[in-house]
């Protein structure tokens, strides 16, 4: 059930932080999300704004937190993904 995707992810999140693998906490991500979702099923909401604020919130972290997005060459990338991120929420806002 989700307190147990919630302990697992709280696992693989611990699991990253002691080792220092920051890839591993997008695991940790993916179990959260996944909880977010089925708890949110169980409750009937059907307002896309919360389903968009997950996928953007996640996009976000990655964007953060990603070795392979911090080389200053990658400002670009990095601006596209923020913007899509944003984007997505606000525009299933409006």
């Amino acid at each position: 059930g989700i307190p147990t995707l919630l302990v697992t992810a709280g696992f693989y999140a611990w699991l990253a932080n002691s080792q220092g693998r920051l890839r591993l906490s997008y695991i940790s991500l993916g179990l959260a999300d996944w909880a977010l979702l089925r708890w949110m099923f169980e409750l009937n909401v059907t307002e896309p704004t919360w389903y968009a604020a997950i996928a953007g919130l996640s996009v976000l972290y990655g964007v953060k937190v990603d070795p392979a997005l911090q080389d200053s060459s990658d400002r670009n990338n990095r601006h596209l993904l923020r913007c899509l991120a944003l984007g997505l929420i606000s525009l299933t806002a409006l």
